[in-house]
């Protein structure tokens, strides 16, 4: 379960990653443009990972396993959206 969880970040993180140097060369037109961009785009990850260390810290391990299950059971899709 913790593979597929590092999976589920790392897959989309290293796609937009990788398609930096292409954004920034055929869409801005401008090669050097890539490494503000790379600052842009993990700057993000690297402020948030405090917050979701003492998030881990905190909840219990089974509690993050149900939300895990959860959100990729195909039940969440069968229930009706509350209004």
């Amino acid at each position: 379960m913790l593979f597929k969880a590092f999976l589920l970040r790392a897959i989309p993180a290293g796609a937009m990653l990788a398609g930096a140097q292409y954004f920034a060369t055929y869409t801005l037109g401008s090669p050097t443009a890539v490494t503000p961009l790379f600052a842009c785009l993990v700057s993000p990850l690297v402020l948030t990972m405090p917050m979701w260390l003492r998030t881990a810290r905190r909840v219990d391990r089974r509690e993050c396993g149900f939300v895990y299950r959860y959100n990729l059971s195909e039940d969440r899709l069968n229930h009706p959206v509350a209004e």
